[in-house]
């Protein structure tokens, strides 16, 4: 009851200040309470709400925007890694009142959670346990295998469109629009990408990104297990790179000929997932 009430307090949208910075919180749905934690670095929670809205006939699932994104505020310090994961460990605490609750992840998302519960060296609010969940196309969780993501979807990418995107990315402020040049080379089946805007805050993701230095987490997972993971095959995140993490975990959805967004290229395979995973 203690928790409902939290959620209650909150409303359906809130700005929560932090001691990194302030928060956008949105909740929907009914039930146990699922934290939902959005890609990028420097997307925003928007383009998952569809996604995720079936689930929540059974759950009370809670958005956010990481800081700098969507609407949450600048972030108090530069965005180190340890920086993205204490404000995540506050955050998960907070919201909970440190009872176990669900998580879902996609891509980055991943990272940051797995690196919330794996680095050790936080001194930080005390992360909870998560006992329900589902990742979606995670990342690795090193620094090397990370690259080569980038570099698979470089790959993708023929040279004449790669020199104009290079171009985008160097002069375009507005995100969204180079993220409409990039998507088509996330999926199998560009026919599945949404019309709307998608989400990109440039600065957070160079911000971000220039500090992604040295992490591995491999030899330290833990809290997993009873979480699931869906992958598309068809992915610039493949399998290979990502097969530390697998034994963690419960229970291996893999999605033929699908690339990094399941949710818009099989939208009915991957709500029965979706719905299994949190029975």
């Amino acid at each position: 009851m203690k928790i409902a009430m939290k959620f209650q307090n909150l409303g359906n949208r809130e700005i929560l200040p932090t001691p990194y910075g302030d928060t956008f919180i949105r909740t929907i749905g009914r039930g146990p309470c699922v934290l939902v934690v959005h890609g990028g670095p420097g997307f925003d929670h928007r383009y998952l709400i569809e996604a995720l809205a079936p689930l929540a006939k059974k759950r009370t699932l809670i958005f956010y925007d990481q800081l700098g994104c969507g609407q949450s505020g600048e972030p108090y310090n530069y965005l180190a890694l340890a920086e993205i994961y204490r404000h995540f460990r506050w955050l998960a605490h907070y919201l909970s009142n440190g009872s176990p609750m669900g998580v879902i992840a996609h891509s980055w998302g991943t990272l940051v959670l797995i690196g919330s519960l794996a680095d050790d060296n936080l001194v930080s609010e005390p992360i909870i346990r998560f006992d329900e969940g589902l990742l979606i196309n995670p990342v690795p969780i090193c620094a090397q295998k990370y690259k080569l993501c980038a570099i698979n979807l470089l790959n993708r990418i023929p040279l004449i469109e790669r020199i104009k995107i290079f171009k985008l990315v160097m002069l375009e402020r507005d995100g969204a629009k180079i993220m409409k040049s990039l998507l088509p080379y996330y999926v199998e089946d560009v026919r599945a990408i949404p019309i709307d805007p998608f989400p990109l805050n440039k600065s957070i993701y160079r911000q971000i990104s220039n500090r992604l230095r040295r992490f591995d987490y491999s030899s330290n997972l833990k809290g997993l297990s009873k979480l699931s993971v869906v992958m598309g095959m068809h992915d610039f995140v493949t399998l290979e790179l990502v097969k530390e993490l697998i034994p963690h975990i419960s229970v291996m959805h893999k999605m033929e000929d699908i690339g990094h967004f399941p949710f818009w290229e099989a939208p009915e395979e991957f709500e029965k997932i979706l719905m299994s995973s949190f029975g």
